[in-house]
């Protein structure tokens, strides 16, 4: 990994939400602590994408990220359940340095404790949830 990337991902989120640098650390969620949501964060992920050149392909938005107007009084069919995993998988600085390692993306770890947890060091994320199968065992008996 470039030794100056996580300098360059903080200087990156500085530029692009009006934040001090010295208030980022790689637990600092995006969502929940700077409150980049919606649209917001729609942008900034694509303008991620491009500077850092990462595959966004398989992101779920929705686990991630809250939308732009919640809270919502009225739910649509369907929206409650599909909503069920939000705040459970925050996108947090260290994330995306690992994204930007990584150049694809990768599901966060699942966060379900109100402490925050440190995060796993870079690029040991749950293997299932981003999609990768897990060893195959041979089952049958000779």
């Amino acid at each position: 990994m470039d030794p100056n990337l996580p300098t360059r991902v903080v200087q990156f989120v500085c530029e692009f939400w009006p934040v001090p640098s010295a208030m980022l650390r790689p637990e600092t969620r995006l969502d929940e602590d700077l409150g980049m949501t919606g649209d917001d964060a729609v942008e900034f992920l694509d303008a991620f994408a491009g500077a850092f050149e990462v595959d966004l392909t398989g992101i779920e938005f929705h686990k991630h990220f809250t939308p732009e107007c919640f809270p919502i009084l009225f739910w649509p069919k369907g929206l409650k359940d599909e909503m069920k995993d939000l705040g459970k998988y925050p996108v947090t600085i260290g994330h995306l340095i690992d994204l930007a390692s990584a150049k694809r993306w990768l599901c966060p770890p699942y966060h379900s404790s109100k402490k925050w947890p440190p995060l796993p060091p870079g690029g040991v994320w749950d293997q299932e949830l981003d999609g990768i199968p897990g060893p195959k065992t041979d089952t049958s008996t000779s």
